[in-house]
């Protein structure tokens, strides 16, 4: 009796768990023979590549999906840093730090052409008109800089703890600011846009993006080998390299509207040729650049949600040549130049493209276009650059046919010196036309979507009506942005040297209990931005009062 009826108990178990397989088999059989309708075309799914590296490649697309479907800015910023709990092994790029023969580096990894001499057609402005903007402002400007090389004793010139090349850079970014206060208040009449504009002084220029192609290095091979036997191909895979520009420019000048592009159909236009960009499948470590975990940042000097955010023009100070390429060939010193100017312009463009709904993982729509100043205050460069693509993952890295440019001039001086008098000696006009010319650069508006990757109702944060949810993703975009490092306990995994070499390299304490995550077969770097505990409630402050159990923990809302 006792086993009839155990059996029935698990017939009607088996019955009740079937019962729903066996609706939806159904509902699948009826769809399938349905022959109401007549189908005159007959629909099969797609075949699908099933070898490693295609199922990869397809992660990874639905993953940029992912990524794009976010509805806000703050949200597609916090989704690129949910696969890294502690962050992504970055390679960090500043904008005053350069190796030797970097040029061709920086070019691959922003993808990126440079050509001698700034585009003649995309100044709209006459020789005439910029002529008489010179004469008007020519004395103001002699007088600024000689006011900042011998009007006044500053407080750091008796310092003897700071560098020449510090002191050089403080009186730079003042000459910077004297210039930039002339040349706005004198042009008002001859540029309206510049009354809306804004100006940022010592902004915070950070950007992300992907670049793939890159040899596998020897410790990447072995950590894969360990976890999964693979072929000797789909261990020589390229790989991906995140890169993080920082950067600290002088000033920066911003607009409502973008500036009007060099060449709006360049992928259409035989100038922009992928062909002509070096190509290195080097690793960033092999030519002396480190690798550091961190959360990766995007911010082009300001938050999400102001009004002014396309760049027109910005200062970058290059006061470290002087010491850092004294007595090396010239042409390196012109080489740095060229590379500093396309990192600067590059990262600028892209926390700009980010702030537009694009990122490193879904393309541009529409080409951005910005302006670069270089300056130790005597000695000054102008670029022009063309922001077209920023997807270089491996996946898309051979397909991408699109290439960014950079237009730059030569190395022109300003003045020759100051006499001992305190003038100005040899001042060059053609310096201060060029400088005319970067603000006269109108912004205009474009007749399509600026932003189709946005949702237009909740673009920022600041537009979410849940107020738990703005005030979360509002909190940890922040902190997040802020590159400050987690709770102390909170440390990056890490193999000591001794379990180096006596666990993994020789083994030779196999009695030792096994604890830490190598020997355990687990990685820790799978753990994901939102795999932690939630924040416990105290029953005092539950919604459902002191006995409510099912509201004791902060709910979180993670894109």
């Amino acid at each position: 009796m006792a086993l009839s009826l155990f059996s029935t108990k698990l017939n009607k178990g088996v019955a009740l768990r079937l019962r729903p397989v066996l609706r939806r088999y159904c509902a699948a059989q009826n769809a399938v023979i349905d022959t109401t309708e007549n189908t005159t075309k007959v629909e099969y799914p797609p075949i699908l590549d099933l070898s490693q590296k295609a199922v990869n490649e397809r992660k990874k697309i639905a993953w940029h999906e992912e990524v794009k479907n976010c509805h806000s800015i703050e949200e597609k910023l916090i989704k690129v840093n949910m696969p890294a709990y502690w962050g992504l092994r970055t390679t960090p790029l500043v904008n005053d730090e350069y190796h030797y023969n970097c040029f061709p580096y920086i070019q691959h990894w922003t993808r990126t052409q440079y050509e001698t001499g700034l585009p003649s057609g995309w100044f709209k402005r006459s020789a005439e008109e910029i002529d008489g903007l010179v004469n008007n402002i020519r004395e103001q400007v002699i007088e600024a800089i000689s006011f900042q090389y011998q009007g006044f004793r500053r407080e750091y010139e008796s310092d003897v703890k700071l560098s020449v090349a510090e002191k050089n850079k403080l009186r730079t970014t003042q000459i910077c600011r004297d210039l930039n206060r002339i040349i706005i208040k004198s042009l008002y009449s001859a540029a309206p846009h510049l009354m809306e504009s804004e100006v940022d002084i010592g902004p915070r220029h950070e950007a992300f993006w992907m670049v793939g192609g890159i040899e596998p290095p020897k410790d990447k091979k072995i950590w894969i080998e360990r976890k999964k036997p693979l072929t000797e191909e789909e261990l020589n895979e390229p790989v991906d390299r995140p890169f993080q520009y920082v950067g600290h420019p002088i000033l920066s000048v911003r607009n409502r509207l973008p500036l009007e592009p060099v060449v709006e159909d360049f992928e259409n236009d035989e100038t922009f040729d992928v062909a002509e960009i070096p190509h290195s499948r080097c690793d960033p470590q092999a030519i002396g650049y480190q690798r550091v975990y961190q959360h990766v940042k995007t911010i082009p000097g300001f938050w999400p949600g102001s009004e002014h955010e396309f760049g027109q023009l910005c200062y970058h100070n290059r006061h470290n040549y002087k010491v850092v390429f004294n007595e090396v060939d010239p042409t390196d010193k012109q080489n740095a130049l060229k590379a500093q100017a396309i990192l600067n312009s590059f990262g600028w463009l892209v926390g700009q493209a980010y702030y537009q709904g694009f990122s490193t993982f879904n393309e541009l729509t529409y080409p951005l276009t910005t302006q670069t100043i270089i300056t130790d205050g005597q000695n000054w460069s102008f670029y022009l650059y063309q922001l077209n693509t920023t997807v270089f993952e491996t996946v898309f890295f051979d397909r991408n046919r699109r290439a960014n440019k950079c237009w730059g001039t030569e190395e022109l001086k300003l003045f020759e010196g100051i006499d001992e008098n305190g003038k100005v000696v040899g001042f060059n006009d053609e310096v201060l036309r060029h400088l005319i010319q970067f603000y006269l650069a109108e912004p205009k508006e474009r007749n399509y979507d600026m932003k189709p990757y946005l949702d237009k109702e909740e673009e920022t944060v600041a537009d979410i009506d849940h107020v738990e949810r703005r005030e979360f993703l509002e909190q940890n975009f922040k902190h997040l942005m802020s590159g400050k490092p987690r709770h102390r306990t909170d440390k990056i995994p890490e193999v000591y040297l001794w379990e180096w070499i006596y666990k993994i390299k020789f083994n030779t304490r196999p009695m030792d209990p096994r604890r830490r995550f190598f020997e355990l077969n687990q990685d820790p770097w799978d753990r994901r931005l939102d795999d932690y505990h939630p924040l416990y409630i105290p029953r005092s402050q539950r919604i459902g009062g002191y006995h409510d159990k099912r509201n004791k923990w902060k709910k979180t809302y993670w894109p």
